[in-house]
């Protein structure tokens, strides 16, 4: 196989996803919503516990990825950029450890085509540029497979405390559930080869306990002293009854995402394209997915046993989530790192390089191209980027509020400053201000009577529609349909009924 062509066709996918970071706003929610968490992290100098408003705890997500992309906007500044930075570079550290898992029990061609497969599929390039917090878990329980792998193959005692580094990482970035995502496969893989002996013997069990306590558990323990209560709704709330509750309602920062049993297998068939049609077009051709190549190691172990060792890693999300109805796409990335090794093992020998380049940069190059096209404003309709940009363009001094609800997009782009009213009523109290209000509605509010909200085309948008607060003397006005618009220009236009 060509090394340099599968080199080449690595670093065109990785340099694309660097050069698109900044191409898109943050969208809602969740892009957003983490961004300015991490924005008001530098802002309030609070490091410690998480906020999305100050002076409110955020108890969603522990603080690993927050502190990350707090960091990245201390050094560069509050851009896209700096907060998908992050992200990118632990998508990095995952893609050289499963190089090395890969070149370690095979090849180095097929360490670089594992890196690659992984860098190339959908949830890939998505979680390599995304503001969440599954990056930091991925780089965490990667880690921790590929270590355990070189300690049971009695590569050193030092792999247990990478191990455990890995689960730390993880644990920190995600909680609970990157554990349970690390140690069933692992436990599995154990109990199914009958090694438990042995890997007590390897690993330095009391060692690696006390530093995952000293390193994991004292910010949990800190933030319910500071916090109380946030062990009980993060543990227990966001862990054992999101997994068990359908559309479970106790959640404090939006909602369960309640899907039919067993959609996870359709979310991972879609995370892994365009790899996994591959794949499916090979089995239709009769060519049996787990007749894999044999793979020339120097291992304790046999290759049915490192394959084993893949598939449990793989599977198990898979296998975990279709217990339960409240899930994303994303719950199935832990085992992306263990599909680039195994399709590296299965597709080397049957694709030419040129073939396996050309499928790898499919998503990419499509990413590339369509983000001028239309893709990038598309993704901003989910953003409230350009809306305030407009305001701040024609109002640098307006005071923007927004009644109903307040996007976290807002939050973030004004820098804090947007603020927000529960309902119509409220905004009366602003009329005797001497700043510009503009006032952003909920698409699909009614007004009946007088309204002092002049509607300004330009800041229609799927979710709302942005106003000008001023006083409007209706004796001089009569209003047919609720709409009262006024153009950029000033030019009023009166075809309206409005209350609030």
């Amino acid at each position: 196989m060509n090394k340099h062509v599968l080199l080449m066709a690595l670093f065109v996918v990785v340099f694309i996803r660097f050069t698109t970071l900044d191409d898109y706003a943050l969208t809602d929610t969740t892009e957003a919503r983490y961004g300015e968490v991490a924005r008001v992290m530098v802002k309030t100098g609070q490091w410690l516990m998480p906020q999305l408003v100050p002076g409110e705890p955020f108890w969603a997500k522990p603080p690993l990825s927050f502190w990350q992309g707090a960091a990245s906007i201390k050094l560069l500044g509050v851009s896209e950029f700096a907060l998908r930075l992050p992200p990118f570079i632990n998508m990095l550290g995952v893609l050289a450890l499963t190089y090395l898992f890969s070149r370690t029990f095979g090849s180095t061609n097929r360490g670089i085509l594992a890196a690659l497969i992984t860098a190339s599929t959908a949830t890939g390039i998505l979680v390599s540029g995304a503001v969440m917090t599954d990056h930091a878990m991925l780089l965490g329980t990667t880690l921790s497979f590929y270590s355990f792998w070189m300690l049971a193959n009695e590569r050193g005692k030092i792999w247990a405390y990478l191990f455990t580094a890995g689960l730390v990482v993880a644990f920190l970035a995600k909680g609970p559930i990157a554990i349970v995502m690390s140690l069933v496969p692992v436990c599995l893989w154990i109990s199914l080869r009958k090694k438990w002996i042995r890997v007590w013997e390897l690993f330095p069990v009391s060692g690696c306990i006390a530093m995952f306590t000293m390193l994991a558990l004292p910010w949990f323990l800190i933030a319910e002293n500071i916090t109380p209560g946030y062990l009980h709704y993060y543990f227990v709330g966001e862990h054992i009854y999101r997994y068990l509750i359908p559309g479970w309602e106790g959640d404090l920062y939006g909602n369960a995402h309640e899907q039919p049993y067993g959609k996870i297998w359709l979310f991972g068939f879609a995370a892994f394209l365009p790899w996994t049609i591959v794949m499916a077009a090979l089995f239709l051709k009769k060519v049996s997915l787990w007749q894999l190549p044999t793979l020339k190691v120097t291992s304790t172990y046999t290759d049915a046993s490192l394959t084993l060792y893949l598939l449990l890693w793989l599977f198990w999300p898979l296998i975990f989530f279709s217990l339960s109805s409240n899930i994303l796409h994303t719950y199935v990335l832990t085992g992306l790192p263990a599909f680039g090794i195994l399709a590296a093992m299965y597709l080397g020998p049957r694709l030419n390089p040129l073939s396996i380049a050309a499928i790898s940069v499919i998503l990419p190059v499509t990413l590339l191209v369509t983000m001028p096209l239309g893709l990038g404003k598309r993704l901003e309709t989910s953003s409230q980027k350009s809306s305030l940009d407009y305001v701040g363009n024609h109002w640098p001094d307006a005071e923007v509020v927004y009644t109903g609800s307040i996007p976290h997009s807002a939050r973030f782009y004004s820098r804090g400053d947007a603020q927000f009213e529960e309902n119509l009523f409220d905004i009366k109290s602003r009329l005797s201000s001497n700043r510009t209000q503009v006032v952003f509605v909920k698409t699909g509010i009614q007004f009946k009577h007088d309204s002092p909200l002049v509607s300004i085309p330009e800041l229609k948008s799927r979710r709302f529609q942005g106003y000008i607060l001023k006083p409007v003397k209706t004796s001089k006005v009569r209003y047919t349909d609720g709409l009262h618009r006024m153009s950029i220009s000033g030019a009023a236009d009166t075809q309206g009924d409005y209350s609030m």
